[in-house]
């Protein structure tokens, strides 16, 4: 566990740690496929079709499958009759997976899975896991290295995030108000370190004999998007425990917003050319969308930028009447360029090209255009 951090003023008022009488807790169980000799079975859409039951759905390993319970309250005996759906549930999808000769086991990873079970070719059929991989992917710019010391050591590169798919769990998906979400999230990351005591069963991985609870070490590189070097520049990763308490719902989604990309796109049929987009309340049209950059070598987003011609954004966004001086300007000389003629400088080029004018004569002319 964590050293233990300083909890906000908000989690000690009585009136802010009151439980909504509203809270309901469901169930996310992932599982794995195997056959009769419990080696993983990749069959998740035919074993899907057999239980027929939109509760179960795919999971991102083609041996994985996940069992959805909804959020509900537990008072009185519900946590009994809640036990008692759940196993009548899982029962019942063994017995139709079983006909196809598919087995349906829950065990945080399975011991007999081993590195060739763990590639491109073994992810669900789904779309949506073949472009979280190729973001993923894209975003690193190079294999992904897990590396796991513990009784054994493990080292192998990898050329898809397949390994993640080997970290199965039951989740509990707490229900609670807004007011009440920091109280809550806050509680959890307290006990994160006595949960993973208790339920540490995941020694094994590849064949190698690593943490008692290698899924949390193995989830954490195998859902990386950052390279080495972002890594050695001390870049936070995706997946991790985290450094405070929070005080708000929005602390994570500002913190999301400021560190992580989107992974996975907003696909919609709509063109965004010709489209019309606020920017400080001015209507401006989109005439053009920027190839994807991914990551910057800082870890920040380099698509998140709205290019709008200079004039433009003096006249119409920052209400500048008149042309005014530009402070700063960057250029960079391609390699091989040569100026057209000999003797040009950077600022005959943007002169020449750009209409960007140095002499006060220049500028006058240039103010007669507005």
């Amino acid at each position: 566990m964590q050293s233990p951090l300083k909890a906000p003023s908000a989690s000690t008022d009585p009136q802010s740690v009151k439980v909504n009488l509203t809270t309901g807790t469901g169930m996310e169980i992932e599982c794995n496929l195997v056959d009769d000799d419990y080696q993983p079975a990749m069959s998740n859409q035919d074993v899907l079709a057999a239980i027929a039951d939109p509760a179960y759905q795919t999971e991102l390993g083609a041996y994985n499958i996940e069992f959805n319970v909804p959020p509900r309250p537990l008072a009185g005996h519900t946590g009994l009759d809640l036990e008692t759906e759940v196993r009548a549930s899982l029962n019942a999808a063994e017995t139709k997976a079983s006909a196809g000769g598919a087995h349906i086991v829950m065990i945080g990873i399975l011991p007999t899975l081993q590195k060739d079970d763990v590639n491109e070719s073994t992810l669900s059929s789904n779309a949506r896991y073949r472009v979280l991989n190729e973001q993923i992917f894209a975003a690193r710019g190079e294999d992904m290295r897990i590396a796991i010391d513990g009784a054994e050591q493990l080292l192998i590169f990898c050329d898809s995030i397949t390994p993640e798919a080997a970290c199965t769990s039951v989740q509990l998906h707490v229900q609670v108000s807004p007011d009440g979400f920091a109280n809550y999230w806050n509680a959890a990351q307290a006990i994160a370190g006595v949960q993973v005591a208790l339920a540490a069963n995941s020694p094994y991985l590849f064949g190698r004999q690593l943490w008692h609870e290698t899924r949390i070490t193995l989830f954490e590189q195998a859902t990386d998007t950052r390279s080495d070097e972002l890594k050695e520049q001390g870049v936070r990763p995706r997946v991790w425990f985290g450094e405070r308490w929070i005080t708000s719902v929005f602390d994570l989604f500002e913190e999301n917003l400021r560190y992580f990309p989107a992974l996975l796109p907003i696909c919609e049929e709509e063109d965004p050319l010709g489209s019309v987009v606020r920017i400080g309340n001015v209507p401006l049209e989109v005439i053009g969308v920027l190839a994807a950059k991914g990551q910057s070598g800082f870890g920040q987003d380099q698509d998140d930028t709205v290019v709008i011609p200079f004039t433009t954004a003096e006249r119409k966004v920052l209400g500048v009447s008149g042309p005014r001086g530009v402070r700063e300007m960057r250029m960079m000389e391609m390699d091989g360029w040569k100026p057209p003629h000999t003797g040009w400088n950077a600022q005959d080029i943007l002169e020449h090209a750009r209409e960007i004018f140095f002499s006060e004569e220049a500028v006058k002319k240039s103010a007669r255009r507005f």
